[in-house]
């Protein structure tokens, strides 16, 4: 273990030697494009949408993982961005940034989060579940074949990633409505993770016209990675043609939708977009 290198939170001056690091390890091909953009990391750390621990040597940022917070007020988050100089790997830095996240993550109020390690990495894979981690998915062709991992083997072919859940606390309780195409699939899931789910069934619609067409998305679109992200903000059973939309907007390789599980036409929801081929 290099003791010259110190574990620290991610502060706005670091932004010029995150980016050095990020070029170091991926090239211009890295899946985050902010992570090239100096001043709207600055704003991003500054406003706490990005909260990470960095691994330095002097002024030089070694590695870096950090919390991205997609929704305000979640209980879980998300963490990632997990990059190590290629000069230091095999030298115990993940594990010491692994332990600095989980202490981020429990200072900062979360009680559990989401990691996605690609299949590219064996040792994140195994790290992310070594701690009573539990995988809970897999999302196919996550990673293009065109990012420059800096691995020895090179990979053919667009990469998976696992989709991982660190329980740190009991979350709160939560009532949901499930479609019934894939109740017991999410149902199981629930279990495993001990989260406190009630299950609930909604009166059905006498007018699926009344429903409202003012739905919310947001919309995310990453052309390094080729990945269309949507998440549906308002509940709504008509969103086939605004997703239909979307898709002709960015000719996306992936499409991800986000779909929340207090909507009570959820199963309309889901049942227009297997229409769509999802």
């Amino acid at each position: 273990m290099n003791t010259d290198i110190i574990i620290r939170d991610l502060v706005p001056e670091d932004a010029f030697e995150l980016s050095a690091l990020f070029r170091r390890c991926y090239g211009e091909t890295y899946g985050s494009p902010i992570f090239y953009d100096e001043k709207a990391l600055v704003e991003l750390i500054n406003n706490r949408e990005l909260i990470s621990a960095v691994a330095t040597k002097g002024q030089q940022i070694l590695g870096h993982v950090g919390i991205t917070v997609r929704h305000q007020g979640s209980e879980v988050c998300e963490t990632g961005n997990t990059v190590v100089d290629p000069k230091e790997r095999g030298q115990g830095l993940l594990l010491r940034l692994g332990a600095a996240l989980h202490e981020l993550v429990q200072r900062n109020g979360y009680v559990g989060y989401l990691h996605y390690p690609t299949t590219a990495h064996e040792i994140m894979q195994r790290a992310s579940v070594a701690y009573g981690g539990k995988e809970t998915g897999v999302m196919l062709a996550y990673v293009p074949e065109t990012t420059d991992t800096k691995l020895e083997v090179k990979q053919t072919g667009r990469l998976a990633a696992t989709v991982a859940y660190q329980p740190l606390l009991p979350t709160s309780s939560r009532e949901v409505i499930l479609p019934e195409r894939y109740r017991a699939v999410i149902a199981s899931i629930y279990k495993k993770l001990n989260l406190d789910r009630r299950v609930t069934t909604p009166l059905p619609s006498l007018d699926l016209s009344l429903v409202s067409d003012e739905t919310q998305l947001i919309e995310n679109y990453n052309p390094q990675r080729g990945l269309l992200h949507i998440f549906v903000a308002t509940e709504c059973g008509h969103i086939a043609s605004k997703v239909s939309a979307l898709i002709k907007k960015y000719q996306p390789k992936i499409v991800h939708i986000d779909l929340p599980l207090d909507n009570p036409e959820i199963d309309v929801v889901i049942e227009s977009l297997r229409k769509l081929g999802f």
